[in-house]
């Protein structure tokens, strides 16, 4: 009797054992709610000539990983703060609005900032990750206080990007300058180191498969 009881007991304690790692696995193997947060200054050279200097940001979140391993970080909001004209008080800021549902909910890359001459006019375009293996350009107009969507028409003269292209890395240095800018350029694949001449890129840059574009096409070139 003395050998069922032990043999018994023991077997409840393996049980209570399995019972409470089941338990605790999936606490230990969520990502918890911490972010992390990156913040510097780059210079950004205009079409008007003008260098301004923008003040970057990149929140990051937990991006999973294996089990016991730890898990990495991966981009979750950027944001852009910027004064324009360069003497101007008011700050003018910028986050992420769109992500890629396809990529882990990856935030929209900004890539050019600038000016329109003679309109005084702010535009940023980004490069979104769309369905179907897709990639968008997105233009926002800044105009009155306020961001605006403003829609590339389906094809438009192609520009070299001129904001800093490696936001989504935690070994950001506080301050980048012109140079930096266009080194980081370098390693970029080229539908980050230029905007168009497509505005959508589900296909090659000059012959895009359109079908699986989330924009409805303007038929005009700017």
């Amino acid at each position: 009797m003395k050998s069922l009881f032990h043999s018994s007991f023991i077997f409840q304690q393996l049980g209570l054992a399995f019972l409470l790692t089941v338990v605790a696995f999936p606490a230990a193997c969520a990502p918890g709610n911490k972010t992390k947060i990156v913040k510097w200054q780059e210079e950004v050279k205009l079409s008007t000539g003008e260098v301004i200097v923008v003040e970057r940001e990149t929140r990051f979140k937990p991006s999973g990983g294996e089990p016991f391993r730890g898990s990495g970080w991966a981009a979750d909001v950027m944001t852009i703060r910027f004064h324009y004209p360069p003497d101007s008080k008011e700050v003018i800021e910028w986050r992420t609005v769109r992500y890629g549902a396809e990529r882990h909910f990856t935030p929209e890359y900004p890539l050019l900032l600038d000016v329109e001459k003679n309109m005084g006019k702010i535009n940023l375009i980004t490069l979104a990750a769309g369905f179907g293996g897709c990639n968008e350009y997105w233009r926002y107009r800044f105009e009155n206080g306020a961001w605006h969507d403003d829609m590339l028409p389906e094809t438009f003269e192609t520009r070299p990007s001129n904001l800093f292209l490696d936001a989504e890395k935690l070994t950001t240095p506080n301050y980048v300058n012109l140079e930096m800018s266009r080194e980081s350029g370098k390693r970029k694949n080229i539908r980050f180191r230029q905007v168009g001449p497509d505005r959508c890129l589900c296909g090659h840059i000059g012959n895009p498969v359109k079908s699986g574009c989330v924009q409805k096409y303007n038929i005009n070139k700017e």
